[in-house]
């Protein structure tokens, strides 16, 4: 029996969520970029009942047609890349006799440098900064490495006060634990302790994040990459910080 291309897509949306993990936001991406493949052909009158209807020649003017209605470059790799897996798993498994997505090379993203304050610029912020949560979150985003949404993530549980965060959910869902230096670590502690001991270890640390763009006039904070367990007592706290800020983009609102 010969199943047919939508049924073969949920079984390999399937496969991908149970043997391989493929986490809910990228496997939302995949079927946006089926759903705008199937869209594509039916606006055109394709057949695509079978595998041998999905073709190199239908792939090519699929991603021109994607750029002719404005996709952007970003949004045109997520989705070639689900079709690419797609057709290799369909030449893997029996269902095709090549591969047509194989002709395609990975599109790869232009590597852009991010615009990054001086040191003295965020030093200046970190002292300077009235705002006690404020400082929290600067500290932790700086001397960790932390994403915001990290930041909003971490419970009164995960912070030990002569070590850092332990067992706070990271990207993907991945727990994480992250030293902090003495410096951050009197921020947080000096937090803590003026929320008073009625909190429990549930509790959110940093209660409404996004006042932080408000408060600080400033549209993104994001931290990746480099993490506050390669700080040690020996490297100079000037050094210490730029390594820990390299990753982290600031832009002032307009």
């Amino acid at each position: 029996m010969t199943l047919t291309l939508s049924v073969l897509w949920r079984t390999y949306i399937s496969q991908l969520r149970v043997e391989r993990g493929v986490v809910e936001n990228t496997v939302d991406a995949y079927e946006t970029g089926w759903n705008s493949f199937s869209a594509c052909a039916r606006a055109l009158g394709w057949r695509l009942k079978v595998a041998e209807d999905l073709t190199y020649e239908r792939l090519v003017e699929w991603q021109l047609n994607q750029k002719e209605v404005g996709r952007k470059e970003w949004t045109c790799r997520t989705y070639l890349m689900a079709l690419k897996g797609f057709s290799r798993w369909l030449n893997v498994n029996g269902h095709l006799r090549t591969d047509p997505g194989a002709r395609f090379k990975t599109p790869r993203l232009k590597r852009v440098i991010p615009m990054l304050p001086s040191f003295a610029e965020l030093e200046a912020k970190l002292v300077t900064e009235p705002s006690l949560r404020n400082r929290v979150i600067i500290a932790i985003a700086l001397y960790g490495g932390l994403r915001a949404e990290e930041i909003q993530n971490i419970k009164m549980g995960h912070f030990v006060a002569d070590q850092g965060l332990i067992g706070f959910v990271g990207k993907g869902g991945k727990q994480r634990s992250v030293a902090l230096p003495p410096q951050a670590l009197r921020i947080v502690s000096e937090y803590v302790t003026s929320n008073g001991s009625t909190l429990r270890a549930s509790d959110p640390l940093i209660r409404r994040l996004w006042l932080l763009e408000r408060d600080l006039r400033l549209r993104e904070l994001r931290g990746h990459g480099v993490r506050a367990a390669h700080w040690s007592p020996s490297q100079p706290i000037e050094a210490a910080l730029q390594a820990v800020s390299r990753p982290i983009v600031w832009r002032r609102a307009a």
